[in-house]
């Protein structure tokens, strides 16, 4: 890439000030040395040396601004008694601007107090008696007044600069977040409609074509019922597989707070799809795989989306009855709405547990996301078998907008 001419003046830390600082310097070498009663050849030397030492400071002002200032200090007092301390004039302004600008506040302090010693007492000192002392002291601090002032707005300009790309930094990373949060939740969306909906349609034909296992005679169609059963099967396991690698396995106590995360809410729009009227085509494809279902509601319907729960629930509770249960007959599914507008929902069914036994009673996807959605809303949740015989499903849907309450 090529060096601009902004890239080259940076590079070098302002070749400006250098070259006015080597023509300062080169006049002091020329004219200190009327001025000094100290030997020419040595008046040159110190000249030299002090120019080198201006020099370095400027190279390193921006670096290391405090040893820069130390740096010019130093060379400032034999200046003084060459008498050259015009020549250090530049570097030395340089140098303590840049330390205003890049050094905190105390070390800015402490720079500027020693640099209104260092320029005010040796004037005192060479000139005791002079008329003009005070003419000189206050033109040499006043010059250090404008640096330091001219110093104090670029800081200030500086750390505008600072905070507004931080702001944009935060910005930035900010949306990375809400992107990331966004890309959750539609995965978290897929991953919910997938276990929930054709999840429960493969394990209906499962055990829809189980049903239809030994009632024909032709072998044809007994293919036909074994090959429905197969894929089904075989789809219902892909599905499981999609539904884990999209993340909804991931789990969270019964504490965590559901509703404010991507799981919460992707719940809340995925049940919020379906009603209380939905229930009758759900109990429909239970009933046609040969289990005798039952269905009892009381009370009145609450207003607002605890339907689509409610039924998300039960669909997930009459999914399980179909896919793990054994030997069931009988499946009784009840709905109780209190006037608190909370809906108690039941589901047991008369199967063998015995296949159930040692695992956890909401180790499956879909009941544990729904009993961390009710619990987080303040309602209750029970999966088990409580007298070893049926499995019940036992929750309490608490009213649309109640949160959960939180220890003190």
């Amino acid at each position: 890439m090529p060096m601009t001419h902004r890239r080259f003046l940076s590079s070098w830390g302002g070749s400006t000030c250098l070259l006015a600082l080597l023509s300062v310097a080169a006049m002091s070498i020329s004219f200190s040395g009327q001025r000094s009663s100290a030997p020419p050849m040595m008046v040159r030397c110190l000249t030299l040396l002090i120019m080198a030492i201006g020099i370095t400071a400027m190279a390193l002002r921006t670096g290391r601004p405090l040893l820069a200032l130390s740096m010019v200090a130093g060379a400032y007092l034999p200046a003084v008694a060459l008498h050259a301390e015009q020549s250090m004039a530049i570097p030395y302004s340089a140098v303590l601007h840049s330390c205003l600008v890049r050094t905190s506040a105390r070390r800015a302090a402490a720079g500027v107090a020693g640099t209104l010693v260092l320029v005010t007492v040796p004037a005192v000192v060479e000139r005791p008696d002079s008329d003009d002392e005070g003419l000189l002291l206050a033109g040499r601090a006043g010059a250090v007044l404008c640096v330091v002032m001219a110093g104090l707005m670029a800081r200030a300009w500086r750390a505008r600069q600072e905070s507004l790309r931080e702001a944009e930094r935060e910005r930035l990373r900010a949306d990375r977040v809400a992107q990331q949060r966004d890309r959750s939740i539609e995965r978290e969306r897929l991953a919910v409609q997938l276990h929930d909906s054709v999840g429960h349609c493969l394990t209906t034909i499962i055990a829809l074509s189980e049903g239809l296992t030994g009632l024909s005679t032709d072998p044809d169609c007994a293919r036909a019922v074994q090959g429905i059963n197969s894929l089904a099967r075989e789809g219902l396991g892909e599905t499981r597989q999609v539904v884990e690698s999209l993340g909804t396995t991931q789990s969270s106590g019964p504490g965590a707070d559901v509703t404010g995360s991507g799981v919460g809410t992707v719940s809340q729009q995925c049940t919020a799809q379906h009603g209380w009227d939905d229930v009758g085509e759900l109990l429909d494809h239970v009933r046609a795989s040969g289990i005798i279902t039952s269905f009892t509601e009381e009370g009145a319907r609450p207003a607002g989306e605890n339907g689509g729960l409610c039924f998300s629930l039960t669909r997930e509770a009459l999914t399980n009855c179909l896919r793990h249960g054994a030997g069931i007959t009988h499946i009784a599914v009840l709905w109780r709405h209190h006037p608190d507008g909370s809906t108690h929902v039941l589901v047991e069914d008369d199967g063998d547990v015995r296949g159930r036994e040692g695992k956890e009673p909401c180790s499956g996807t879909g009941l544990r996301r729904h009993r961390d959605l009710i619990l987080a809303r303040h309602g209750d949740f029970y999966a088990g078998s409580p007298d070893g015989s049926g499995w019940v499903i036992d929750a309490t849907v608490a009213p649309e907008g109640a949160e959960r309450a939180t220890a003190p």
